[in-house]
């Protein structure tokens, strides 16, 4: 479920109406905690978006 809403906005998508940039973020943060690389790429991805979405509004 985050690789494709991740894989979504990456192609000019949306999310879906429950889901946020933090609680993919949140997703992400758990999987880390986990597995820290798989973890830390998805954050890595998640923060790119979140700067991309913040300078075009």
């Amino acid at each position: 479920m985050l690789r494709a809403a991740v894989h979504n906005l990456e192609a000019g998508g949306k999310l879906r109406a429950d889901e946020t940039l933090n609680t993919l973020s949140g997703y992400a943060a758990w999987i880390a905690s986990a597995e820290p690389e798989l973890g830390h790429a998805y954050l890595d991805r998640i923060e790119r978006l979140q700067v991309q979405q913040e300078t075009s509004v």
